[in-house]
């Protein structure tokens, strides 16, 4: 488990790609969960706070979250 600190607003792209973090608690602060942030890690777990608004596109992709419940009001750019 994974606490980030209340300062962060941005993950930015690719920053925990291929990690093994399975649980990760998100700060009140933050603003944005860039491209790839997530991509390929072993993340299984993560709670969004009222906060965020955008997540970039795969920024979830290839990880074990079979669940996400996003904040009404988040820009969620998605790329297939």
């Amino acid at each position: 488990e994974v606490l980030l600190p209340e300062s962060l607003e941005i993950i930015a792209n690719d920053t925990f790609r291929n990690s093994a973090i399975t649980k990760m608690i998100l700060p009140n602060s933050l603003l944005r969960v860039n491209s790839r942030a997530f991509h390929a890690s072993n993340i299984e777990e993560i709670n969004f706070p009222s906060s965020l608004t955008y997540i970039g596109p795969h920024a979830f992709s290839k990880t074990k979250i079979s669940h996400l419940s996003i904040p009404s009001g988040v820009d969620v750019e998605i790329k297939v």
